[in-house]
């Protein structure tokens, strides 16, 4: 299994396949290229990547990568290519050719290249069931999740994850005050009402608790999932379709229940270990497994991270 950062990515919606992956692509891609002071770039979108770019804001999520330079988008629909979502990168300064690389998007915002072995992920953890992890955990005498991911990650896994809770909260939030509509291709026909701060009006005025606590979990998975459908920043957890069941509920433990971030941000190795198994041994991705891979997932997640908050035991968050 790979590491938790890549299960949790900060990028921008909708897709974690057609723009988190093309925007880390890109910002791969520029790294290799800065020092040569590349003043235009080519963007070139295969496959899927070609016929969905524009619906999907694949084609802004590379240019903001690579601005103030311009940057050509070409959607070609005609080269064959081994793998459905595939982008090349051009770098030039004037009418020279820096560098050219292809990337692969994998689902889930993973990419990988042949040209660039850094975008290729390694595995850091020898396992690919439960069953094994339980069995490290006793054989180690590891208290929790949190102990048994920390033998694997590097150090810096525990600052970056409560960067995530940070920035789902900040979309829960940002979510909550946005008014209007979700822009959908120009096309008004298309276009929805954001609704987030209504459901959350309507949940602040019920006496109701029970009620009143669904509609506020609500308010806040439609906030973030508004939030993505508009191309903003959001956290894969474990997909961009799928993104707002986990921090509505983490918003709401932290909101309602007052458990502290250090905690919430502990929850986060419990919904990694449960969501990395089932990426490891199925599909996170809607475009494979359908629609119960991304919110089946996430909710499994959500359910486990729970149980983990309320103090149950492993058995029960398995």
């Amino acid at each position: 299994m790979k590491s938790l950062s890549s299960l949790f990515r900060l990028g921008p919606g909708p897709s974690s396949s057609h723009t988190i992956a093309p925007h880390l692509a890109a910002k791969r891609f520029y790294a290799l290229v800065e020092k040569q002071r590349p003043d235009r770039f080519i963007a070139t979108f295969y496959g899927s990547l070609a016929y969905t770019a524009i619906g999907h804001g694949s084609s802004k999520a590379v240019s903001d990568v690579f601005a103030p330079f311009p940057c050509q988008i070409i959607l070609d629909k005609e080269t064959k290519v081994p793998h459905p979502l595939t982008m090349n990168f051009q770098a030039f300064h004037g009418e020279c050719l820096i560098k050219s690389v292809t990337y692969r998007s994998l689902g889930g915002g993973e990419i990988s290249s042949e040209e660039d072995e850094g975008a290729n992920e390694k595995d850091i953890y020898p396992f690919s069931s439960f069953e094994q992890i339980k069995a490290f955990l006793k054989a180690e005498n590891l208290a929790n999740l949190k102990d048994f991911c920390l033998r694997f990650e590097d150090h810096s896994i525990d600052s970056y994850l409560l960067s995530c809770v940070k920035a789902m909260f900040r979309c829960v939030e940002n979510g909550l005050r946005a008014e209007g509509k979700i822009p959908a291709n120009s096309n008004p026909r298309l276009q929805l009402n954001r609704v987030a701060g209504d459901i959350f009006s309507q949940a602040s005025s019920l006496a109701h608790e029970d009620g009143r606590n669904f509609l506020l979990m609500t308010s806040y998975a439609y906030a973030v999932a508004e939030s993505n459908a508009c191309g903003e920043r959001i956290v894969t957890c474990p997909t961009c379709g799928a993104s707002g069941v986990l921090p509505a509920v983490l918003y709401f433990e932290h909101k309602q229940r007052k458990v502290p971030l250090s905690r919430i941000r502990d929850s986060l190795y419990v919904a990694g270990v449960f969501g990395n198994l089932v990426k490891q041994n199925s599909s996170i991705a809607g475009s494979v497994g359908g629609c119960q891979a991304e919110i089946g997932t996430a909710s499994s997640m959500a359910a486990a991270t729970l149980c983990y908050l309320h103090g149950l035991s492993l058995y029960q968050c398995e």
